[in-house]
């Protein structure tokens, strides 16, 4: 009976929770479906409020399941753009971005949201030059205008950041520092909403790199780590309390602090692995150098610490203080099977940057050393400051390479040999004024190389280098490397270099070589590649080689190439017959004796041939006979020839004959010159990694008569851009054989539509994700050209501002581009510009034009025009014609953008005939007056004449007429907006008697006071 009553029981039990499990999944799916747009329109209308940048998604779920068990609404294909300056690029891109709802506010008129979670996302941190980040995307509290009948909507009180799969780039142009991490899982915890909380995280990065000013520190590493964060954000603290990070098997502590400052930060930040292994230290190192180690013992203690403490101030030049060490004691390196093991080895490395200075730079190898069996390496080396460093040096070294590399376990190949060298040096370096006094000796003798895979060896290598200066005369610098042997089956090289004086150095050499192409991979490793052929190399060289002084040594060197033939795995067909026989001969030691004569290069592909035969004497006045022709199919021979990361394409058919001197061109003989025939190019196409888009030459003769390179029909597209060329070029022998030389010429350009920006230079990267993101330059001016071009496009399109019928003469000479008598249309208003550009590097570039323009609409140019929008910010305010006449020069940073700071000019904005409305400045003074004629006023013949420095525009008194008032201010205003102005409001008839006034704060919220300012100037912001 018991049994009965238990069994009903339980049946009974077993429904109630099965309801209630029902119940409750009913319920979860049920919430999201009564109450999606309430609460996803709380949050749309949070969104438009507090982020001021695009943001974008395809569609929004509500639900309790992609999260469970907390509510989310889900937003898919999710985009946010950056702030300015990069409000054109995307900040976060995702698959899904889920957005967490506190339950308990589902049905209050704010929804909070208390957690974040972004899946599958790219996230790219962006800084440009001047310390502007592209993260600033929230504004924390709603706009002025909002009401009590829209306070309802949505807040962030976040518990809980979670990424799953993620990839995060980090591009700081400021530091020069880059971050790539990919494969990102990442899961905050901590009350969020407070002012001070704490952060629990945990944080798994499956490959996290780093490089700075270029260069790769860390390459490649797993992360994984638990950390605790103290965070204020009234104060904008971060305490990074406990963080316990292990990078592959080296486990690493990182404390520190971080605050952020008005214009910029302060940390302090200190990492170390505490008492670690030799071995967990090697596991750190980037992976291509750590395949050796699978089947090698690593045995030592191992300490590593590096620090950054100090003010990052961009605008102030102002950067932190960079330490870094490692220290190593009793370490040895064994691998399986050998007989000799590294030992002793020691370690005492330590490298300071001070404020980030390069000059400040301090490297100190106190010692390394270590023993091998009967050989040994004893090292100190210090080195202050990189661009003039003071070297102060000792090295000895007694190494049997053979016992090297086993003791080290390298399989890649075998090298025998017995390496000597010692070194000292001491003093400072400066490029063509002083080196160190330094003594230098080494020899390698009996060595060969033997790389796997391959039969033959690399044997009887062998040198003795000898190079000293006894003081830091560069004149009284030696190089003598002699014994130079290197010797595979019947192929060799071998001979002497002595150098002597590196001022004017006094050169003595013989150098001989014999290469057979087919024997090549019977001694070293080539994949894919078929090779024939013989090539004799000799050189025998003696005498000054003094450029400045036209002296050369007496030389006769020689390079021939006979019934050769490349083949490779790209393509089935080899580029054949190839025969190349080169002389370079100097029989008195000076440039009038020297002669470069190439007879020819020969070559056959694909049933095509190729001939060259050029000839160059007397380099005083270049005399040149050069004969080509034939076709090449650039896009089959690139597949035999060409390297990864590039793509070429087209047909090139030469058939041309230039016969003639140097001084005979340039001083008009023509007469004299017999240069004839053509170069044509035919559908061209060159795709590189660098350029984000293919260059393309549709069509394109290059005409040579006397002596000018003659451009026929050459058309050109990259990009939206295309160009049409028409004119010549000169001195193109000169300057291709003389470093002083410039190329001169005048051409003809017209075009459809240029886009300038896509005409800038790209830093070389072999990253596709770079490449893609667009790893940005300044336009290149070349240096040693000398081109006038008469300029004519359609439309030409610069930072999205279109300008239309371009015109002008444009003037390039020595890297500066010179624009004369340059007229365009911008915003429907005709212009007329003199403007000067020079590229400073790849990175930054400088600019001064005069612009005038007599007439334009004002609320168009401040809508289209970024720098008169940043210039004249009152124009928001203000609509009609206006006359601008101005100077302005500064710089351009690496995306072609102002740098505000740099600039620096003057000139006058004409008010021709304007209506203001809602004009804050000028309404504030009329509530504070009390003369309501000055609230939206038209104006005309207006002339507000200012000067530009330092992120402050200052301007001159100007005088108005409103309604028999005579109202008149002068100051400053900042590109930020701020103010410091002040005026007089002049009462009918004629204005003798006033009410004076002062202005400050900002254009969005002037603060008008009554009665005489004190004379303070806004605070500049200088130039970095």
């Amino acid at each position: 009976m018991l049994s009965a009553r238990f069994k009903k029981s339980s049946r009974k039990a077993l429904k109630v929770i099965s309801l209630s499990f029902g119940g409750v999944l009913l319920l979860l799916f049920i919430l999201p479906l009564l109450f999606p747009k309430a609460v996803s329109n709380k949050i749309k209308t949070w969104a438009n409020n507090s982020i001021t940048s695009e943001l974008n998604f395809s569609k929004a779920r509500l639900s309790f399941f992609n999260h469970f068990p907390s509510l989310t609404l889900t937003l898919y294909d999710f985009s946010l753009k950056g702030s300015a300056p990069f409000e054109s690029d995307t900040l976060i891109v995702a698959s899904e971005v889920s957005l967490g709802v506190d339950l308990s506010t589902v049905f209050s008129k704010t929804v909070k949201i208390n957690e974040i979670y972004l899946t599958k996302g790219n996230v790219h941190v962006q800084v440009d030059t001047d310390g502007r980040p592209n993260y600033n995307i929230y504004q924390s509290t709603a706009p002025a205008r909002a009401t009590k009948e829209d306070t309802s909507g949505a807040s962030l009180h976040i518990d809980r950041i979670q990424l799953e799969h993620c990839r995060i780039v980090y591009n700081d142009r400021s530091l020069a520092l880059n971050i790539k991490a990919n494969d990102v899982n990442y899961v905050g915890k901590g009350n969020l909403k407070s002012n001070k909380f704490d952060l629990f995280s945990h944080i798994g990065i499956n490959s996290f790199d780093l490089s700075y000013g270029g260069v790769p520190y860390i390459q490649s590493k797993k992360l994984k780590g638990d950390l605790i964060t103290k965070i204020n954000t009234k104060s904008l603290d971060l305490v990074f309390e406990k963080n316990d990070l292990k990078i592959n098997q080296l486990p690493v502590q990182f404390k520190g602090e971080f605050s952020f400052l008005r214009n910029g930060y302060e940390m302090d930040f200190r990492l170390g692995s505490g008492a670690s292994t030799l071995a967990a230290l090697f596991s750190a190192l980037p992976a291509k150098y750590l395949s050796w180690m699978e089947h090698t013992d690593i045995e030592g203690d191992a300490e590593l610490s590096a620090s950054l403490k100090g003010k990052y101030l961009a605008n102030a030049n102002r950067m932190p203080d960079f330490t870094f060490k490692i220290k190593v004691r009793e370490g040895e390196i064994s691998s399986s099977g050998a007989s000799s093991k590294i030992e002793k080895l020691r370690l005492d490395f330590i490298t300071s940057l001070p404020q980030m200075n390069p000059d400040r730079l301090n490297i100190s190898l106190d010692s390394l050393s270590f023993q091998l069996d009967k050989g040994h390496l004893n090292a100190d080396i210090e080195v202050t400051g990189l661009n003039k460093p003071l070297v102060k040096a000792k090295m000895d070294a007694d190494i049997d390479m053979e016992q090297w590399t086993k003791a080290i376990g390298y399989d890649k190949f075998k090298l025998q040999g017995h390496l000597m060298a010692k070194l000292t040096a001491d003093g400072r370096y400066v490029p063509n004024i002083s080196v160190p006094a330094f003594d230098f000796h080494a020899t390698f003798s009996d060595g060969s190389l033997h790389f796997e895979d391959v039969k033959e060896p690399i044997k009887n290598i062998g040198f003795a280098i000898e190079a000293y200066s006894k003081d830091n005369n560069y004149s009284n610098v030696h190089l003598n490397v002699n014994k130079i042997n290197a010797e595979a089956l019947s192929n060799y090289i071998k001979g002497y270099v002595q150098i002597n004086n590196a001022l004017a150095p006094q050169i003595d050499a013989n150098l001989t070589g014999l290469l057979h192409m087919e024997e090549i991979k019977k001694f070293y490793p080539i994949d894919g590649i078929d090779l024939q052929g013989d090539v004799n190399v000799n050189i025998l060289s003696k005498g000054a080689w003094v450029p400045a002084q036209h002296l050369f040594p007496v030389t006769t060197a020689s390079l021939k190439m006979s019934n050769g033939a490349v083949k490779t795995k790209y393509y089935p067909h080899p580029v054949e017959k190839i025969n190349v026989d080169a002389m370079l001969v100097d029989t008195t030691g000076n440039f009038q004796a020297l002669k470069f004569d190439i007879k020819p290069v020969a070559f056959e592909f694909e049933g095509q041939t190729f001939h060259l035969k050029a000839s160059v004497d007397n380099f005083n006045d270049p005399h040149y006979d050069i004969v080509a022709n034939g076709a090449i199919d650039l896009g089959k021979i690139y597949k035999v020839l060409g390297k990864e990361g590039y793509d070429v394409d087209g047909m090139i058919k030469a058939d041309l004959s230039l016969h003639g001197t140097q001084s005979d061109a340039m001083s008009g003989r023509y007469a004299k010159l017999n240069n004839k025939g053509s170069l044509t190019i035919k559908g061209v196409t060159v795709k590189a990694n660098i350029f984000p888009l293919p260059f393309y030459i549709n069509d394109g003769v290059f005409r040579f008569a006397d002596d000018k390179m003659w451009f026929d029909k050459f058309d050109v597209h990259y990009g939206k851009s295309d160009l049409h060329l028409d004119g010549y070029l000169n001195n193109l022998i000169g300057y291709m054989t003389q470093k002083d030389q410039h190329l001169q010429g005048a051409l003809d350009l017209k075009s459809h539509y240029i886009q300038v920006d896509e005409l800038a230079a790209y830093t070389s990267n072999s990253d596709p994700a770079d490449a893609a993101a667009g790893v940005p330059g300044v336009v290149i001016i070349p240096a040693n050209v000398s081109l006038t071009i008469n300029a004519a496009a359609d439309r030409v399109n610069y930072n999205s501002i279109d300008l239309h019928r371009f015109h002008g003469q444009l003037a390039i000479d020595n890297g500066t581009l010179n624009m004369s008598n340059t007229g365009f249309n911008i915003i429907d208003a005709p212009v007329v510009m003199d403007a000067q550009y020079t590229s400073l590097s790849a990175q930054k570039a400088q600019f001064d034009f005069h612009i005038s323009a007599k007439e334009f609409d004002i609320k168009r140019a401040y809508k289209e025009i970024r720098l008169f929008h940043d210039m004249a910010t009152s124009a928001s305010a203000a609509s009609g014609i206006v006359g601008l006449e101005y100077h302005i020069n500064g710089r351009l940073d690496e995306d072609m953008k102002v740098s505000y700071p740099s600039l620096k000019g003057e000139g006058v904005l004409t008010l021709k005939r304007i209506k203001l409305k809602g004009f804050k400045l000028l309404n504030t003074v009329s509530s504070k007056t009390g003369k309501e004629d000055i609230k939206d006023p038209s104006l005309s013949e207006v002339n507000i004449r200012s000067s530009i420095a330092n992120n402050i525009i200052t301007i001159e008194r100007t005088k108005l007429r409103i309604a028999g008032m005579r109202p008149r201010f002068e100051g400053q205003v900042s590109f930020d907006g701020r103010l410091n102005l002040k005026g007089r409001v002049g009462l009918p008839p004629l204005g003798i008697w006033g009410i004076p006034f002062s202005v400050t704060g900002t254009q969005h919220n002037p603060n008008v006071k009554l009665g005489r300012n004190k004379d303070m100037d806004l605070q500049e912001g200088k130039e970095e």
